[in-house]
C-alpha cells in the first residue's frame, strides 16, 4: 500500500453511509471506502470502455 494517504470530502450524509456499510460489513472506515474506490473505479472503466473504443479510428 502506498505512504501517502489521499484524502477525501465528505458530507455528514455521505460519512454517515460509509460509516454504515462498515459496520454491516465489519470493516474500518478506510477499509471500507478503498473498496468502495475500487468498486467504482472498475465500474467506470467498464463503461466506459466502449466509448474510447468507437473513438478510435
Amino acid at each position: 500500500m502506498s505512504d501517502k494517504p489521499v484524502y477525501v470530502g465528505l458530507t455528514p450524509v455521505e460519512r454517515g453511509e460509509l460509516e454504515q456499510l462498515a459496520a454491516q460489513r465489519n470493516r474500518s472506515i478506510s477499509s471500507m471506502a478503498r473498496e468502495l474506490i475500487r468498486l467504482g473505479a472498475s465500474h467506470l472503466r467498464a463503461i466506459a470502455a466502449p466509448r474510447s473504443r468507437s473513438a478510435r479510428p
